[in-house]
């Protein structure tokens, strides 16, 4: 009870959701398209070497075509992998601003998702396994370091 207490003295907690498997990322990426409106960014940096291994092309080309429907953009930084180069060619039509990193060099297979006042941290190779922090500071934060890592790159 006193822990209770204390726990709700906190005037703004941030709000965790956990998501897993396939019925978890399904859920995951939805919460992207619903948090957000037509003209609204995604920050994105993603290790896209193994992608649809681990999630359904058909679920992904449902997604991207979802989100360019409902007009929601997407910057991504992203490692030089043959996944990645398959994309490069339809960034325009797909609303994706892509910047890209050596692939040998920025070896990281996980995910993180900046979007509306969320953060999401995703791993793809571990049955997939995402969290979603829902906290306006914690967003800010890192929509600053994603800004710098992106003007920093050519």
């Amino acid at each position: 009870p006193q822990l209770r207490a204390m726990q709700n003295i906190i005037p703004h907690k941030p709000r965790i959701s956990f998501y897993e498997g396939v019925g978890g990322m399904k859920d995951m990426y939805q919460d992207t398209l619903d948090s957000l409106h037509s003209g609204d960014t995604i920050l994105s940096y993603t290790g896209f070497k193994d992608y649809y291994k681990f999630i359904p092309r058909e679920f992904m080309d449902w997604y991207v075509a979802e989100r360019v429907k409902r007009k929601i953009r997407i910057k991504m930084i992203v490692p030089d992998f043959p996944t990645t180069r398959e994309i490069l060619p339809e960034a325009t039509a797909t609303l994706r601003e892509i910047k890209v990193v050596p692939g040998d060099g920025w070896k990281f297979s996980a995910d993180t998702e900046i979007y509306g006042n969320k953060v999401a941290l995703i791993s793809h190779s571990e049955n997939f396994m995402a969290v979603i922090i829902e906290s306006k500071e914690i967003n800010q934060m890192q929509r600053m370091a994603f800004e710098i890592m992106w003007n920093a790159l050519k």
